[in-house]
């Protein structure tokens, strides 16, 4: 899939999960910056690697 523009999804409202997609060079980049990071990090980052 090429990624044309960058896009955003979802809010930060409430421990809410925002996302941000944009073209890159160099594969895929991940970070997670999040207040439930120790609750829900790995579930977010094993389902955005899932996709």
């Amino acid at each position: 899939m090429e990624i044309k523009k960058t896009a955003i999804a979802g809010t930060l409202e409430s421990s809410d999960v925002q996302i941000m997609l944009s073209q890159g060079t160099d594969g895929i980049q991940f970070d997670l910056e999040s207040d439930v990071e120790k609750q829900y990090g790995k579930a977010i980052k094993a389902t955005v690697a899932d996709v």
